[in-house]
């Protein structure tokens, strides 16, 4: 009797299933994020910290660019972070922020702080009078007096507000006198001061944020714990690490004064002081290696050819700011709506123009720009 063999049929594996992400639950995550780095990028400010100062403002920057949509709370917080930005860029009066390419930085600062400004309470008022002065004095102190003036017409132009004030800084201008003792009275170190008070009481409102108290509860958990976190040993694992974890060149220059080599944290939660600041250096490590494994993924992904039949889910890449400055670049010079001639004439990675139709409608729902964008 002759065997007779029955071909073997594998087992079709069920297709995994796609997830998919809430809208409502990523803008609520999105915001205790955006929360948690304004938080970050105040303290940094008050420590005069300007390295760690500029990665949590970059990392603030890449949440906004990826909010799906905008509460008053998100609004609120964007502003705090725009305005932080623009007062530590104050004395560079080639930085541009907003469209028109005249506003100084700390003409623009002054236009966020009218945003969240609350009238009648005395730190605010005098933040908005030191910034009026400085914005003309900074200008005085390195002699662009041309500047200046065009910067006291923007502030003040015809309206009747602080007439005092208002005479006396264009007595100054006309004199051309950046070391007048009203500038000794009304200095860049005393605005630094009163921001800085304006910062930590912002620090002290986002301190009660979700992610803030729900992060503490588990550190309060292990109070009586120490959490020892050490570098490999093995050369060998250093090394397959690296070979996951490629660095892009920003996030090379902004961990190069960060020894992770010889890591070695202790946390013991004996005060709360010591059990904040604990907490904030594990999750800026962890920070960084989800920023890193999120590049080797899209690097990864862009290098290999899709051979599988079936269909990919696109991935939503986030705007770089110099792209957004090509495009309103592109907006000033060609205006509104000629979107295939602003692709062609800037270097765009893999845009389309109607990326950039949808990019520049977000951008002025943010408010980054300003509704007049006509050249």
């Amino acid at each position: 009797m002759k065997r007779q063999f029955v071909p073997f049929e594998e087992e079709k594996e069920d297709e995994p299933v796609s997830y998919t992400m809430d809208p409502a639950a990523d803008s609520l995550a999105c915001g205790w994020m955006l929360d948690f780095f304004c938080l970050n990028l105040c303290q940094a400010f008050c420590e005069d910290d300007i390295e760690e100062f500029k990665r949590n403002r970059n990392i603030a920057e890449a949440i906004i660019h990826g909010l799906s949509r905008l509460t008053a709370h998100h609004l609120r917080t964007i502003y705090v972070c725009q305005f932080l930005t623009r007062i530590v860029e104050g004395k560079t009066l080639d930085a541009q922020f907003e469209s028109d390419a005249r506003l100084t930085p700390l003409e623009s600062a002054l236009m966020i702080w009218n945003k969240i400004r609350k009238e009648k309470e005395t730190l605010h008022d005098q933040i908005h009078h030191l910034l009026e002065i400085q914005a003309v004095a900074v200008c005085m102190e390195k002699a662009s007096y041309k500047e200046a003036e065009g910067v006291f017409e923007r502030i003040f132009g015809d309206t009747e507000d602080d007439k005092p004030l208002k005479m006396k800084l264009l007595m100054i201008i006309n004199k051309k006198d950046p070391y007048h003792p009203f500038f000794q009275c009304f200095t860049y170190k005393c605005m630094i001061d009163r921001v800085k008070i304006y910062a930590n009481q912002v620090l002290t409102e986002k301190s009660s944020s979700f992610l803030m108290k729900a992060a503490l509860k588990v550190v309060e958990s292990k109070k009586d714990e120490e959490i020892f976190v050490e570098s490999s040993s093995s050369e060998t694992e250093n090394r397959s690490h690296e070979s996951l974890l490629p660095l892009s060149q920003n996030v090379l220059e902004n961990s190069q004064h960060q020894d992770f080599d010889e890591t070695r944290i202790k946390i013991r939660s004996r005060r709360s002081k010591r059990t904040l600041q604990s907490l904030k250096n594990s999750i800026k490590s962890t920070k960084k290696h989800i920023i890193t494994t999120k590049d080797s993924n899209k690097n990864k992904a862009n290098n290999e050819t899709n051979t599988s039949e079936r269909p990919r889910r696109w991935k939503r890449r986030a705007w770089s700011w110099d792209e957004d400055k090509k495009l309103k670049s592109g907006v000033k010079k060609y205006g509104e709506g000629h979107w295939q001639k602003i692709l062609s004439t800037y270097t765009f990675c893999s845009r389309t123009n109607v990326m950039l139709k949808d990019r520049w409608r977000t951008l002025k729902k943010l408010e980054l720009v300003s509704s007049d964008s006509e050249p």
